[in-house]
């Protein structure tokens, strides 16, 4: 069966004890990520918060929010693979330890998104109706107007064994009846190292985006 995936979007939130981090050290982070980064602004919010913005608002938008107890890296509209965007992240991390001495993160979370398209399945939103939530057209009839989009929440809680969550969002999407919208938002509640432990993380996105490649496609292929 053939199947098609595109990643459109990759976010990352790490959680740490809250610091308070001089101005200086933020610009010095925002001087040596711009270029390599394609970050052109750079914002100081009302709450403390520091953002830092890519050039482009069209495809590949970054924004990278540093909070007093939390760092934000987004990644939109996305056009390169996943390795492109681990080098990113591997990259800040490298420069906001060695600028802001801060290594550890008490947990953290990973949100791809990915556009899915199935042969066979030429409306998703019938594939979900029909043939996984089994409901006929007259179950709908109560709504008294056409549907046009629909989806479903799956939530898989840690384990004894893998203390990993998945927070899984699927939807048709509203403009291609034929495409499946995918969100998978792994939860990873172990203290790690960035520094000494930066492959911990890299490894949890690829799992995050394996859920899906794997998971999440096995499932909806047995219904095709």
């Amino acid at each position: 069966m053939e199947t098609s995936t595109r990643m459109i979007a990759l976010i990352s939130e790490f959680i740490m004890v809250p610091v308070e981090i001089q101005e200086k050290n933020f610009r010095l982070i925002f001087d040596k990520i711009s270029d390599s980064h394609s970050i052109g602004s750079y914002t100081s919010l009302t709450d403390g918060t520091i953002q830092m913005a890519s050039k482009s608002q069209k495809t590949n938008i970054s924004r990278y929010m540093i909070m007093k107890d939390r760092v934000l890296l987004s990644y939109e509209f996305c056009e390169n693979s996943l390795n492109y965007y681990l080098g990113l992240i591997d990259d800040f991390f490298n420069i906001f330890y060695r600028e802001i001495n801060i290594n550890t993160f008490l947990m953290h979370s990973i949100t791809i998104r990915k556009l899915i398209n199935i042969s066979g399945i030429e409306d998703a939103r019938h594939f979900l109706i029909k043939n996984i939530f089994s409901l006929k057209e007259e179950n709908l009839k109560c709504f008294q107007k056409p549907l046009h989009m629909c989806g479903v929440r799956m939530f898989f809680p840690g384990t004894t064994d893998n203390n990993t969550a998945f927070d899984i969002r699927m939807e048709t999407v509203m403009d291609d009846f034929k495409t499946f919208f995918v969100e998978n938002k792994g939860i990873f509640p172990q203290m790690v190292d960035i520094n000494k432990n930066s492959v911990t993380v890299m490894n949890n996105i690829k799992s995050t985006d394996n859920f899906i490649d794997k998971n999440i496609i096995s499932f909806l292929e047995q219904f095709v």
